[in-house]
């Protein structure tokens, strides 16, 4: 039983939960920004019209002592996740970059976005932290098949990042939970997971993923298994 994912929005789920850390990729208005000039903005999803910051403080309070936050916020937004970190008495370390390989061409007169930005902080003194020779940067492709998420992001990206900022065992929580691509890449790295997420279409999307790669056979040992409610977390019965 070491993963779980819950259906219900992160601003009321999960209190009481102690987490090791926290990697996420929330909605940062990105919708709005691009559906202006749009002909085709009834079908780009709403969720991802306002920047919703209150999630950080609330999240803060679950992590452990030492415990990383990683955010993704894209460029336009940095500054703002990173001000939100601080104020919820988390310490910003660093910004870190998705270099995509196989960026979609712009649709209006401007570059081809190929970066995407997230925040890294910690909970005091980090438990866990990047080498120092470990750049801030990761390149690689846009996964195109198989997509289920609008905003989903690669494996390889997000099993970078869950070993850059956490240790074997560590309890990784994502509250924007999406497909489930960072608890896929938690039990792949030998980490547990814990997910949640408001849109119940994604709840059994994410599911069916973590039930499917442990059928067959890619996650071995201990973290194959799956399941269990938010009260087996906050009671350590999945511990």
């Amino acid at each position: 039983m070491n993963w779980s994912i819950q259906h219900g929005d992160c601003m009321i789920e999960g209190d009481g939960l102690s987490v090791d850390a926290i990697i996420t990729d929330p909605p940062y208005c990105i919708g709005a920004d691009v559906r202006r000039g749009r002909a085709d903005a009834k079908a780009l999803p709403a969720w991802d019209d306002t920047l919703n910051l209150e999630w950080i403080p609330r999240w803060a309070v679950m992590l452990a002592k030492g415990g990383a936050m990683v955010a993704f916020c894209g460029t336009r937004r940095a500054g703002q996740v990173w001000d939100a970190m601080l104020a919820a008495k988390l310490h910003p370390r660093q910004v870190f970059a998705w270099v995509k390989a196989n960026p979609p061409p712009s649709l209006r007169r401007s570059f081809s976005s190929a970066l995407e930005i997230g925040v890294w902080a910690t909970k005091g003194v980090a438990t866990t932290s990047p080498d120092a020779t470990e750049h801030n940067v990761y390149f690689g492709p846009i996964e195109t098949q198989g997509r289920i998420h609008p905003t989903q992001k690669p494996l390889g990206l997000m099993r970078w990042l869950v070993r850059q900022c956490s240790k074997p065992d560590d309890l990784i929580c994502d509250p924007f939970c999406g497909s489930g691509s960072t608890g896929i890449a938690a039990l792949m790295e030998g980490r547990r997971f814990l997910g949640i997420e408001r849109e119940a279409e994604y709840v059994q999307a994410a599911r069916a993923r973590l039930d499917e790669w442990c059928r067959q056979g890619v996650l071995f040992g201990p973290f194959a298994g799956g399941g269990g409610t938010q009260e087996d977390w906050v009671h350590g019965r999945n511990l």
